[in-house]
């Protein structure tokens, strides 16, 4: 990043820290879960968004996803997954439904957007929740 009274680049750090756990076998049939949990950051956290560059969407960010697969001829699963900026407060909810039809066919189903904006640098996405539905074909 350029510091504003110069052209020298300054320090920034950005990461990413993670766990993710795998269940099988769930309820005695052959389904499984996974769980996802990621802490997202960088040095800029905490700085006003005039501060700062523009892209810094990620800097204080707790992910979670849930993954469910039923592991059947049909290869459906659903998945949930959150992104929560813990200082703004700001809310990313995403959900997505994936099935095989026929033997060459896939149905998706895909949900979206931000259920709670508070940050300025966030509010352009307030109305830009979306759905969508795709068929696929795999050969």
């Amino acid at each position: 990043m350029l510091s504003p009274n110069s052209t020298k680049i300054t320090g920034y750090l950005q990461y990413a820290i993670g766990i993710e756990r795998n269940f099988t076998s769930l309820f005695g049939t052959n389904h499984d879960a996974t769980i996802i949990t990621e802490l997202i950051g960088d040095s800029e956290a905490g700085k006003r968004f005039e501060e700062i560059e523009s892209g810094h969407y990620y800097k204080s960010d707790l992910f979670l996803g849930f993954r469910y697969n039923m592991n059947d001829a049909d290869r459906k699963a659903i998945q949930v997954s959150c992104m929560y900026d813990y200082l703004s407060n700001d809310t990313y909810l995403q959900i997505k439904y994936n099935q095989q039809v026929f033997k060459y066919l896939s149905l998706e189903l895909f949900a979206d957007g931000f259920v709670n904006i508070n940050s300025d640098e966030i509010e352009p996405f307030r109305r830009s929740q979306k759905v969508a539905f795709s068929i696929g074909y795999k050969w």
